[in-house]
């Protein structure tokens, strides 16, 4: 009682940890699935913001800058040194006012450079100038060298900014470039203002402390995360809003993750479990060199993860309440069906041990137990009787019945009231007088079954009335006749009875004998960790090795359990022709073998070498040859044990031939005595003691790589062993 306590206590421990396991993999899953979302969306309004303001820069080139007049200057100021400064200031009043329209509009820069990349006008600085920016300007020296527009996030010597670089030309002579410029704020407040969510720049410290100006670096200031730094402007606007280092979140959890992912990832999303945000991040790249430049960063408020992980507790309590629940009440079924199946098998006793026919009927009115003397008294088909329903036989029996009516209205009669007891006779059309006793079964006072008892009482009553008639001293040898005729029919009973099931089970055992050893083997294994304290449960890492210890165990047992109850499926419908094909390789058919005899073969020293080939998917009976793989292998293991060899090692290969797959299983275990060999495939042929076998095993497996799969199963020996050829 106290091991299958603990029994039902480990299986609901390990099923509420194994589901939840699930469930946190789910969640996780989803939680994950909708990161990315996020980060995609954040990515296509980022992508539209930018093709915004692209379009823009092309409408101010168009209409503002590519003019005859404006190219004009710019052309002349490559040309005549001297008259630079009157040409810087005409070009300035030409476009002052339009720069300031401009400007209130998130246009942070309008720079003119000369063709040999000279800074020439500096709308946002305008005493800045004269300066060559090719070492610190790629885009500009870019559209100067191939005479193509650029755009993209830049770093310059005053500010950074979303550039766009056009090349400029006067009567088809280039003559430089202009560059109209859009700030980091620009696209902050896009995202701000339109789409509510806080979002900023974060600058690579290396790029700006190279590339700024030394006066102009009071215009940055350090960031949370080390190596970056924010625009103060940007910044100040955003904080008008709401606290961007507040809303970040950015605590040591967010830095962890963001410094293991920016490596390696383009654009990601990090949970804030502290603030319930989500931090999303974009790499900007320079546009000419593709080096990463910068971070966009969006920050969500987002629910989603928090209600995931509330649900995950919320379902956790109630899925451990009931599996809890649940295996309590199996504990309790289990005990029941114990008391049941003691009941019956003392019923069983009786069966096999009276003279009556007897019939026990379930409350539920399904046949529990009944001996072959029913199925002889009323002649029932035995195909009846093992359909399994009470309502088969009555059907059956009803014209055999004198006064069927009476009958059908007693039975039905004591089925609505369990606990009552019946005693009468039943006549037969044929003329039979058959004693019927009927009793309700008990287990704790509660009824669960219902005993038919049935005695033909025809030669009885007959012969009783004849008695009055003979002389008294018939009597005795009337009784002994009768009873020599029952001892024989008794017995030729009984020998049919126990020859039908000695058959079954000699043909069953040897299929079950080794699943059933490999399960034993699980249970002595988890009993030993248990019993020696292999895992110390108040330290988390060893609940934790125990858990995926005992994990893997059940898995192993439920492997077996689901082999056992295949293999009698399999047996019945052995020679039958209707069964369904799967489309799978032979590699999956072999794995799956080695996951039901993995522990077997690793507590019998058994060295097992895989040249795994063909992986290609066929139509095959599965459990068949799974079946097939099974006796090769336990053949070699029983062959191993009969020899008690030191060194024991099965090799097993797979590859495809012309069509044909094909399965190569080879021991080192001395190999088949050659008068032995030819025979080892008839059925009922064994080398084994009877305890070990029945001949049954190899005769089933080369009837199912023939009839079933219209394949070939050979066997020969080698220089160490036997080698097992399956072709199909």
């Amino acid at each position: 009682m106290n091991k299958m306590i603990l029994k039902y206590f480990l299986l609901s421990i390990f099923s509420i940890f194994f589901i939840i396991y699930l469930l946190y993999i789910e969640k996780e899953s989803k939680i994950e699935h909708h990161l990315k979302d996020t980060s995609i969306s954040i990515d296509k309004n980022y992508k539209l913001i930018y093709s915004y303001y692209k379009n823009i820069a092309n409408l101010i080139f168009d209409n503002h800058i590519n003019k005859q007049e404006i190219l004009k200057l710019v052309s002349r100021a490559n040309d005549f040194t001297l008259e630079k400064e009157i040409l810087r200031d005409n070009l300035y009043k030409d476009l002052k006012k339009t720069y300031k329209v401009l400007n209130n509009n998130n246009l942070k820069q309008l720079h003119f450079h000369l063709k040999n990349n000279e800074s020439f006008l500096r709308f946002h600085r305008i005493k800045e100038y004269g300066d060559n920016i090719e070492e610190d300007r790629d885009t500009v020296k870019y559209v100067n060298k191939t005479k193509k527009q650029i755009d993209g996030f830049e770093e310059g010597k005053i500010y950074n900014g979303i550039r766009f670089v056009f090349p400029l030309f006067y009567k088809n002579k280039h003559i430089g470039s202009v560059e109209t410029s859009f700030s980091t704020l620009a696209m902050t407040s896009e995202f701000v203002d339109k789409l509510k969510l806080i979002s900023n720049y974060l600058i690579k410290k290396s790029i700006v402390d190279k590339k700024v100006f030394k006066n102009e670096l009071t215009n940055y200031k350090n960031s949370y995360l080390k190596d970056y730094y924010v625009e103060k402007t940007t910044l100040e606007f955003i904080n008008s809003k709401i606290s961007f280092d507040k809303q970040m979140c950015c605590n040591q959890t967010v830095i962890k993750e963001f410094n293991k992912r920016i490596d390696k990832e383009e654009l990601f999303s990090i949970y804030s479990k502290n603030c319930k945000k989500i931090i999303t991040f974009k790499k900007i790249y320079n546009p000419v060199t593709n080096k990463f430049n910068a971070i966009f960063v969006v920050i969500t408020d987002d629910n989603y993860a928090e209600n995931k992980n509330k649900n995950f507790y919320f379902i956790s309590f109630i899925i451990s309440f009931f599996i809890s629940l649940f295996f309590c009440f199996l504990y309790k079924y289990n005990i029941y069906r114990e008391n049941i199946k003691n009941n019956l098998s003392l019923t069983e006793s009786i069966l096999n041990s009276t003279d009556n026919a007897i019939l026990v009927i379930s409350n539920d009115r399904k046949i529990l137990k009944y001996n072959s003397n029913f199925i002889d008294l009323w002649g029932l088909p035995i195909s009846i009787v093992k359909k399994g329903y009470d309502k088969e036989v009555l059907d059956f029996v009803m014209d055999k019945i004198a006064q069927p009516d009476d009958f059908i209205k007693k039975v039905n009669y004591l089925y609505d009231n369990p606990k009552k007891e019946s005693f009468e006779y039943i006549s037969f059309k044929d003329g039979r007088i058959i004693e019927r006793v009927s009793k309700p079964m008990y287990i704790d006072n509660i009824v669960v079954a219902r005993v038919w008892g049935f005695r033909d009482k025809t030669n009885e009553i007959k012969t009783k009335k004849e008695l009055e008639k003979l002389n008294k001293t018939l009597q005795k040898r009337v009784e002994k006749e009768v009873s020599l005729s029952r001892t024989r029919d008794k017995k030729v009973v009984e020998q049919s009875r126990l020859a039908q099931m000695g058959e079954m089970i000699s043909m069953i055992a040897h299929q079950w004998r080794q699943p059933l050893g490999a399960i034993s083997g699980a249970v002595i294994s988890i009993q030993s960790k248990i019993s020696l304290g292999k895992f110390d449960l108040s330290i988390e890492l060893d609940r934790e090795k125990f858990k995926i210890f005992l994990e893997k165990k059940i898995n192993q047992i439920e492997a077996y359990i689901k082999f056992l109850s295949t293999t009698i499926d399999e047996f019945r419908d052995f020679y039958k022709k209707d069964k369904e094909k799967v489309y799978i390789s032979t590699s999956q058919v072999i794995e799956d073998v080695l996951k039901i005899v993995e522990t077997s073969m690793k507590n019998k020293n058994l060295i097992l070498d895989l040249d795994i080939q063909d992986k290609n998917p066929t139509l095959l009976y599965k459990n068949e040859l799974m079946q097939v793989i099974l006796n090769i292998l336990k053949n070699s293991e029983d062959n191993f044990l009969e020899k008690n060899q030191e060194i024991k090692e099965i090799k097993i290969s797979t590859n495809f031939k012309d069509n044909k797959h094909i399965i190569t299983i080879s021991d080192n275990g001395g190999g088949i005595d050659k008068e032995i060999l030819p025979n080892i495939f008839k059925p009922y042929f064994s080398t084994k003691e009877e305890k070990n076998g029945t001949g049954l095993g190899l005769y089933m497996s080369k009837t199912i790589i023939q009839e079933h799969h219209n394949g070939s199963l050979t066997v020969n020996n080698n220089n160490n062993g036997v080698v097992f050829t399956i072709i199909i």
